[in-house]
């Protein structure tokens, strides 16, 4: 990628243009890194996606009683798949189960299933 920017930046300096020309050239690129970006974005929200509904099919059925053993089932679900899964992403998938009241985790750690 480095070398693919020195080169748009020799191509542009050899062109010999205005000011004006030369801002509209860099809003262009900067306009297409955002596009990257975004799509991107999009893919890692779309992973994320699929990933919190394989979890779920699967922690349903699980019956996990404890939360820690549900982060360990969930751990394990992804451990051969995509190289594994963040504890972040594990606490974020466990967040939107009981936000969707999926689950429901009492006081002493107990995970219910609704």
């Amino acid at each position: 990628m480095k070398k693919n920017i020195e080169e748009i930046l020799a191509h542009i300096k050899s062109q010999n243009l205005s000011n004006d020309e030369l801002t509209q050239v860099a809003y262009h690129l900067l306009s297409q890194v955002v596009v990257e970006q975004q799509v991107g974005e999009s893919e890692q929200s779309k992973a994320r996606e699929e990933r919190y509904q394989f979890a779920k099919e699967r922690i349903v059925k699980s019956k996990a009683a404890k939360v820690k053993s549900l982060r360990n089932t969930l751990m394990s679900y992804f451990r051969g798949r995509e190289g594994g899964i963040s504890k972040n992403e594990v606490d974020k998938i466990v967040e939107r189960l009981v936000g969707e009241r999926i689950i429901f985790i009492n006081a002493s750690d107990d995970v219910e299933y609704l």
